[in-house]
């Protein structure tokens, strides 16, 4: 008898145990979602470092009619392609191709996504074909690279973030830029990009939506279904009209020609606004074009310098100074072994220049303005580089500044 109840407690720990090990994958309650920092108006950060978006917030809602959760964590698209990969992470916003269909288990599309190429303003490029020749920066694993890969008429020049490729397109290190529409234009609002405007718009239309692990097919049936029903109950289209259908205005006659177009729902209506549209507006955007084709060809001089371009990020608020690779190679530092802060920055100002350097950050910070300074460091070896720094501060909701992101290049050949 004592041998039979043994057995019995036995059988029942082993029933515990087994229970109690990883939970399926149909249970998961939270689920790690990638977000791009810079890729409105589908998921950005605000000013403050507030994640919002159109995918935040279908995530969101979905997540409700589930009984489950989305943790957004911003990172770079390579980061967050990388971390897909490799499991760190569950779910991103992809533009779905057959190519990557083979890679990652795909959603049905959410919404559909526009390229648009964007160009120095000394560049004669007016489309795809007239890109021959030009040096045109790519962000890396972008969607435009993989269409334009068997273009070996094009110099491609690849970047790490969309900010780094716009900030190369204004001091004309490159003369184009691949970027999705709407983040582009955001971008060049919030920089004040006087040397970038829109060459051409509505490339590439591609259905864009949520992509997991290969495998991962259970997250994609509960998105897919849950999509479903929010689209029946209206609550997609609530979301679509606040952040799809509307988008800001400025001064740029691409940009609101664009709105136009998108917001509306008919041919009727899009003849309606063209026709309002046919006076001043147009003339001028004709005129502009008409002069820019007569303008000689780009310039590809300072190819050689691209790479010399490196990315930095100040938290404002911990002090802590994050440096690209590029940055740690052209101040000649390893990284691991040199930790980056202001301090360490302004000690490799040239004394000469720290005066000036420091006083002008400090100003664009108070003055909510752009940061541009050219000045020298010295390096421990006694060397002398002529260095360029461009860079924008973000506020939170009381104006306190709390991040300045920006880039520094070499020049010291220019």
């Amino acid at each position: 008898m004592k041998w039979k109840i043994i057995l019995l407690i036995g059988l029942l720990l082993a029933a515990l145990s087994s229970s109690a090990q990883a939970k399926p994958a149909s249970q998961q309650t939270e689920y790690i979602v990638a977000i791009d920092a810079e890729y409105p108006p589908y998921e950005f950060l605000e000013g403050s470092g507030h994640i919002t978006g159109f995918t935040v917030e279908l995530l969101t809602e979905i997540g409700k009619q589930a009984g489950v959760s989305f943790r957004f964590i911003p990172m770079s698209w390579p980061d967050a392609v990388t971390g897909l990969e490799d499991g760190s992470v569950d779910l991103v916003n992809m533009i779905q191709t057959p190519e990557r269909a083979q890679l990652y288990e795909l959603s049905e599309p959410h919404s559909q996504i526009e390229q648009a190429i964007f160009r120095n303003t000394s560049a004669d490029i007016t489309s795809l074909e007239t890109l021959s020749g030009h040096s045109v920066a790519f962000q890396k694993n972008d969607i435009a690279l993989e269409r334009l890969a068997d273009r070996t008429d094009i110099k491609k020049v690849i970047v790490e973030s969309k900010e780094e490729g716009f900030m190369m397109l204004n001091a004309g290190k490159v003369d184009a830029l691949f970027a999705a529409e709407q983040p582009g234009l955001k971008i060049m609002r919030e920089y004040g990009l006087q040397k970038v405007e829109v060459a051409a718009i509505a490339l590439f239309p591609q259905p864009y939506g949520f992509a997991a692990r290969k495998g991962n097919t259970t997250l994609i049936v509960l998105l897919n279904t849950q999509l479903q029903k929010l689209k029946a109950s209206g609550g997609y289209l609530t979301l679509e009209n606040k952040w799809l259908n509307v988008f800001p205005q400025d001064g740029n006659w691409f940009t609101r020609y664009h709105t136009l177009v998108l917001s509306a729902g008919a041919f009727v209506t899009i003849l309606a606004l063209l026709l309002a549209a046919w006076g001043f507006s147009l003339r001028r955007a004709v005129k502009k074009q008409t002069r820019e084709l007569l303008e000689t060809q780009a310039r590809l001089v300072e190819a050689q310098k691209i790479t010399r371009l490196g990315r930095w990020q100040l938290n404002m608020l911990t002090n802590q100074l994050d440096w690209s690779d590029e940055i740690y190679a052209l101040f000649d530092t390893e990284k691991g072994k040199f930790i980056p802060t202001y301090e360490s920055f302004i000690k490799f100002t040239h004394p000469d220049d720290r005066e000036f350097v420091e006083k002008a950050f400090q100003e664009a910070v108070k003055n909510k303005t752009i940061y541009e300074v050219e000045h020298r460091i010295l390096l421990n070896d006694g060397r002398i580089k002529w260095v360029n720094e461009i860079s924008r501060t973000e506020y939170d909701s009381a104006g306190k500044p709390i991040r300045s992101t920006g880039t520094v290049q070499d020049i010291t050949e220019r």
